[in-house]
């Protein structure tokens, strides 16, 4: 009986087991079956996901794409636009350059003599239209020899004297200074303010009466015969302005000449005259009756070499240091001549630097 209760007890136990096992598997196959089934939804959801995201991707890849070509589009039709702008920019620039060349040649075309005092000459005619002329002789005018002349068609003294400033940095050092044709004696006037030894030579009286009456030391006398009886290497300096242009060929040889024989080994020669590169000195050229011939500044450097000075410079006293513009717009030049190697030092021969005042066209090329 005891076996057989044993037996039973052994059944019993193998039939629970099995049981237990038959029901932990199903629970096992069923859960496994719930975990597959997550697992392949999320997979699923993944896919998705990823597939979603990929759209995205190329979608946001074809509109930075089409956003780049717009930028393109852009930035070329911004260069085209500026560059058609610089384009228009350029043309204008290049009209209104056109323009004002076109301005100054007609001025200089319709260039008139310089006056003083324009009204002077101004009247009207019989049916009041603007004539040149006058009405009425004034009788305090005192229009009368080549100095009344010269008040008219030359300028006022202080205004001359102004022009004339720059070539006292070139003679300082550089005396005894002749002025030959020294005229009203507006240069004589700057060097007795600076304290420097001058004398003035000229054939007109009334000239000399002028200077006589400001103190200066002047003698009337043609300028070729007073050179002659100056001593060899005795002079600091030669100069003249507005002078040259009254003399013929032969006597501008012989005063070139005079002046280099005259001069210390040291010594400077300046010739201020009218320049004929200036369209409108040249057409004025000729207010003076007793000009003889316009010399152009090439002619004066040559006729200094022909001289035997050492070296020769053309300035432009009222210009702004460039040449061609000096060429071109000033009216008045000077030939400077070295007697022999002169020393370069600051201020010696910088006439033609920028300056502050008239460094446009004053017509100098009137009387002398």
């Amino acid at each position: 009986m005891a076996e057989v209760d044993h037996r039973v007890s052994e059944l019993s136990d193998t039939f629970i087991g099995s049981r237990a096992q038959t029901v932990l598997d199903s629970h096992t196959a069923a859960h496994t079956t719930r975990v597959d089934a997550r697992l392949q939804a999320l997979v699923l959801e993944s896919q998705t996901a990823a597939s979603q995201t990929a759209a995205r991707l190329v979608e946001g890849a074809t509109r930075i794409a089409a956003l780049e070509a717009q930028l393109e589009a852009l930035v070329l039709e911004s260069q085209t636009a500026a560059s058609q702008a610089a384009a228009r920019l350029e043309g204008a620039a290049r009209i209104a350059a056109l323009e004002a060349q076109l301005r100054q040649i007609d001025a200089e075309l319709r260039a008139v003599p310089y006056m003083s005092d324009p009204s002077l000459l101004q009247t009207t005619d019989a049916q009041g239209r603007p004539a040149i002329g006058y009405r009425g002789l004034d009788a305090n005018s005192g229009f009368v020899g080549y100095a009344a002349f010269e008040d008219i068609f030359r300028g006022p003294q202080d205004f001359i004297r102004e022009r004339m400033r720059p070539y006292l940095d070139l003679v300082r050092s550089h005396e005894p200074i002749v002025d030959v044709g020294c005229g009203r004696g507006e240069f004589l006037d700057l060097l007795a303010g600076e304290g420097i030894h001058a004398t003035g030579v000229d054939l007109d009286p009334g000239m000399i009466e002028i200077c006589r009456g400001k103190g200066h030391e002047v003698t009337v006398a043609d300028a070729l015969d007073y050179l002659r009886g100056v001593e060899d290497g005795s002079l600091g300096t030669v100069f003249s302005a507005q002078f040259i242009e009254h003399l013929s060929p032969a006597d501008i040889v012989e005063y070139l000449r005079a002046a280099q024989r005259v001069l210390r080994s040291d010594g400077i020669f300046i010739a201020e005259t009218v320049n004929p590169h200036s369209i409108q000195a040249f057409k004025t050229f000729w207010t003076d009756l007793t000009h003889r011939a316009p010399i152009f500044p090439e002619v004066a450097v040559a006729l200094c070499r022909q001289a035997g000075f050492e070296r020769a410079l053309v300035v432009f006293p009222n210009g702004n240091g460039d040449l061609d513009h000096d060429c071109r717009a000033t009216g008045e030049y000077a030939v400077v001549g070295w007697k022999g190697n002169p020393v370069e030092r600051s201020g010696s021969h910088r006439v033609g630097k920028p300056r502050a005042v008239r460094t446009t066209i004053v017509p100098t090329s009137s009387a002398s």
